[in-house]
């Protein structure tokens, strides 16, 4: 499976990178599952993902949310201001 990344704000410069497509050896997983993944690849992001967002398409799932084959899941960092 096949899955694209798209990273925001601080994430995308810790990364190095504003997009990063994951193979992975699973037919789905969660949203939490492609999380952990991520953290495994990018250790120095670990920190940031419980507080992160994620969306699919321009809808926010949650954690709980199966990815499917060649899905684009955004990360998006939490947003303050007033």
């Amino acid at each position: 499976m096949r899955v694209k990344l798209v990273f925001y704000g601080g994430l995308k410069r810790t990364i190095g990178a504003g997009e990063h497509e994951l193979a992975v050896d699973s037919h789905e997983l969660t949203v939490e599952e492609l999380l952990d993944l991520l953290a495994e690849r990018y250790p120095q992001v670990r920190g940031s993902l419980p507080s992160v967002a994620c969306a699919i398409g321009a809808r926010i799932v949650g954690r709980d949310h199966r990815v499917h084959d060649g899905d684009t899941v955004a990360i998006l960092p939490p947003v303050s201001g007033g």
